[in-house]
């Protein structure tokens, strides 16, 4: 009978905190979204940490922009003869550029990489 009474307690206690669960405004509201998915002051970050993963973050991200600029331009930049530079190779260079352009970090992620890479492999 008490293991009866505690699994009904249980039950109604579920039920009034559930019916009674009313989610805030500031829930329901939309936030407004950035039109990109990293900052550059991200990409920074994670490119000159000490962390293993964290880095093959960074080098993942490079890697992958400078895979679509390969095909594509991108916000008005484009690479050339990119074919047999390693991941380690594009971001040293991200990096170098980071490191002489402080003022570049701002923004999207992507249009730094890509702003880094055309400088160091322009098309002529």
């Amino acid at each position: 009978m008490n293991a009866r009474f505690m699994a009904f307690g249980i039950c109604a206690a579920l039920l009034v905190s559930w019916i009674g669960y009313k989610p805030s405004l500031a829930s329901a509201v939309p936030h407004k979204s950035v039109d990109y998915f990293i900052s550059a002051q991200d990409l920074k970050t994670y490119c000159f940490s000490a962390y293993d993963t964290d880095f093959g973050y960074c080098a993942g991200y490079v890697t992958g922009v400078a895979d679509l600029m390969h095909e594509h331009t991108l916000y008005g930049f484009e690479t050339c003869n990119m074919q047999m530079v390693k991941s380690q190779q594009m971001v040293d260079i991200v990096k170098n550029f980071i490191n002489k352009n402080p003022s570049e970090v701002k923004g999207n992620a992507r249009y730094l990489v890509a702003q880094a890479l055309s400088k160091a492999f322009p098309c002529f």
